[in-house]
């Protein structure tokens, strides 16, 4: 998914990378919204993603590089200052319970922020990918790698990957994972629809079966176990394994979905 600029949301002043929580019950008249762009500071208007770490800095992968946000400093990472990577090209940034930061990027693996040191994720047992598209970080230690076009891994806790060898995914590109309460994987495809896994068998969902678009870009899932899916022609609902659409969103791109703490359901869409 891509984001425009960077658009932050804050009660209150925030600096030195220690933001005063803003309530979900809030209104957005009682904060002050503030845009940053390519024009004063940010390396690029493409966003892939962003996250705010435990540590308080706001964290942003774009095909320009990494940047690291305090509220008033901006620090680019590239390979002018990460002579490893092969290009400058991030999709995803993500957070472990132990606080590690996993970037996915289009061309140098996993690379792994810990320690306050970069470095590229090693392996032992398969090669990581050179493009990663999508990772799910369980807390158990256990990582879920989502290629571009070179299907599922499995990162165990002993640092060895294996591929999630069966035929249907293969060699397809994967753009998102999440995992239910029941423990069933769920695996969103660019052209081959949305597939679940029980750790034995997969299970296909595509436009025969109900979904809108077999370009599914992006899962969210209820404590309840409802499955939300963002595709290119809108967004589907899976409930007990039964399909359906979100009709006023019919024909519309989904490039991103969240649920929050209050169990609202937050979609970004393509325009």
């Amino acid at each position: 998914s891509s984001l425009l600029a960077l658009v932050f949301i804050f009660v209150g002043h925030f600096a030195s990378a220690q933001p005063k929580p803003f309530s979900p019950t809030s209104l957005l008249s009682q904060g002050s919204i503030y845009q940053w762009t390519g024009e004063n500071g940010l390396i690029s208007n493409n966003i892939t993603s962003a996250i705010q770490s435990s540590e308080g800095f706001i964290w942003i992968t774009t095909y320009n590089g990494i940047m690291r946000f305090d509220g008033n400093r901006i620090v680019v990472y590239d390979r002018l200052t990460l002579p490893f990577l092969e290009t400058d090209a991030f999709y995803q940034v993500y957070e472990d319970y132990k606080g590690v930061l996993w970037f996915a990027s289009q061309g140098s693996g996993i690379v792994l922020y810990k320690n306050k040191k970069f470095e590229l994720l090693e392996t032992t047992g398969e090669k990581v990918p050179k493009s990663v598209r999508s990772l799910f970080i369980e807390d158990n230690g256990i990582v879920w790698i989502g290629s571009n076009n070179e299907g599922l891994y499995k990162l165990n806790q002993d640092d060895e990957l294996v591929k999630v060898k069966a035929g249907v995914i293969d060699d397809i590109g994967i753009l998102d994972i999440a995992k239910d309460a029941n423990g069933k994987l769920w695996i969103a495809t660019d052209g081959k629809g949305l597939f679940s896994y029980d750790g034995s068998a997969f299970k296909r969902f595509d436009q025969g079966t109900g979904l809108l678009s077999d370009n599914v870009n992006t899962l969210a899932i209820s404590k309840e176990g409802t499955v939300y899916v963002g595709g290119a022609d809108g967004l589907n609902v899976i409930k007990d394994e039964k399909v359906s659409a979100f009709n006023s969103l019919l024909n519309i791109p989904i490039n991103d979905l969240n649920i929050d703490e209050e169990g609202r359901k937050w979609v970004a869409t393509e325009n």
